[in-house]
């Protein structure tokens, strides 16, 4: 009887770990957010336009209205509607062969409840087919907040590193 409950012990004690593993979490909420960001943002080469517009469509989903973007000190800011945003990457993605946002350095606070703030180091990769691609790394902090089907990208901004 008692190496029953040692086993049936043990295994509550793995089933309440992988819970406490696996449980999405806010901050792996957010996460999953930047995941989604950049796949909608990816295009592989010979992507059919349809399945392009339908990751703008759905990219448009991942921002509040409206999106402020600070590009950085010598740009000042500019806000977008999510439909704008979504309109603006399928003009983007056209003239690439290939898209690739990867995010790396990835750190999640909680100023306050509803609220997130997250820096990161982003690598952009454009690859016009023909050519050299085009890369550009960037730091950035991005600014969300929780809405009903989940978190809201509200603010991005571009972070100087280093000074020429």
């Amino acid at each position: 009887m008692s190496r029953r409950r040692l086993v049936l012990g043990l295994a509550a004690a793995a089933v309440a770990a992988a819970a406490a593993l696996w449980y999405p979490t806010d901050e792996r909420r957010v996460r999953h957010r930047f995941e989604l960001l950049a796949r909608y943002v990816q295009k592989d080469a010979g992507e059919p336009a349809l399945a392009g517009a339908n990751k703008c469509r759905l990219l448009a989903d991942l921002f509040t209205d409206p999106f402020r973007l600070e590009a950085g000190e010598d740009v000042p800011f500019t806000e977008f509607a999510p439909r704008e945003l979504a309109a603006l990457a399928a003009r983007e993605r056209a003239r690439w062969r290939t898209v690739s946002l990867r995010f790396r350095d990835l750190r999640v606070a909680f100023p306050e409840p509803g609220r997130a703030r997250a820096d990161f180091s982003a690598v952009l990769v454009l690859d016009p087919g023909g050519g050299r691609p085009e890369y550009d790394a960037r730091e950035g902090v991005c600014d969300l907040v929780e809405a009903d089907d989940g978190w809201r990208f509200q603010r991005c901004r571009a972070v100087e590193v280093l000074e020429r």
